[in-house]
């Protein structure tokens, strides 16, 4: 009986030193071989905000690399560059928030409020390939959203697309319908072309027919959103 009882309590002292689980002790050292993941808790996403933005949307297609409408730049793309930078650096208050996307480049600044940066990024924009209108809408419409959901749904919201031609990916329509069903209004310029399949699904559109004519349109949508309610776009 004794022998029974000793080896029982021989079994209890083994298992409990060589069946122990590789877990650290209470207070003590975990094996960082196999670090625990602890569950962080939920972080708000944004906080309120009554922020302007603007999300630049500019043609860098081929046809931007006429030299037609250009006035003394080397092409249309150049004489824009100038118009949105200045826009960005002069025009627009220091508060506002900017955003760029080049066609054929995709987002090249996100949202935000660095103009140096956004500055840099504008000089890197070439003309080249076709006009993916339809999907730079689409995308800008996508960053507004994520924008407002920062700011929890306050401020205002608005796609600025500067363009010489009509998109190159199927009817602007669906762009269109896409931004309007998510609230987020167009403001349109179309340089050096007239009658723009954009212009009359925007809540602006005006022409330009040089740089001077392009920064005075970008300039005007200052006054524009002013009165404009983006609660109420349907």
């Amino acid at each position: 009986m004794n022998k029974i009882i000793i080896t029982f309590m021989t079994l209890i002292i083994l298992c409990s030193i060589g069946c122990a689980p590789d877990a650290a002790p209470i207070g003590g050292q975990s094996d960082t071989s196999h670090p625990i993941s602890v569950a962080k808790p939920p972080i708000a996403s944004g906080e309120i905000s009554l922020d302007k933005n603007f999300y630049l949307v500019l043609d860098d297609s081929g046809s931007m690399g006429d030299r037609a409408y250009c006035g003394d730049f080397k092409n249309k793309i150049e004489a824009a560059k100038w118009a949105i930078t200045e826009f960005a650096t002069k025009v627009v208050s220091s508060d506002v928030n900017l955003g760029l996307y080049a066609l054929n480049r995709g987002e090249l600044y996100p949202i935000g409020k660095n103009r140096d940066a956004i500055v840099e990024k504008i000089k890197t924009i070439n003309a080249s390939n076709g006009t993916p209108l339809n999907y730079a809408i689409a995308r800008a419409t996508d960053a507004l959203v994520n924008q407002r959901a920062k700011q929890l749904g306050y401020g205002e919201y608005y796609i600025v697309v500067a363009t010489d031609g009509d998109g190159t990916d199927g009817d602007v329509n669906d762009s269109v319908n896409y931004a309007t069903s998510k609230g987020i209004p167009i403001i349109t310029i179309g340089f050096g072309i007239k009658n723009h399949p954009l212009k009359n699904k925007s809540i602006s559109y005006r022409e330009a027919t040089n740089p001077d004519e392009l920064l005075s349109a970008l300039k005007e949508t200052q006054g524009e959103t002013a009165y404009f309610d983006s609660t109420t776009f349907k």
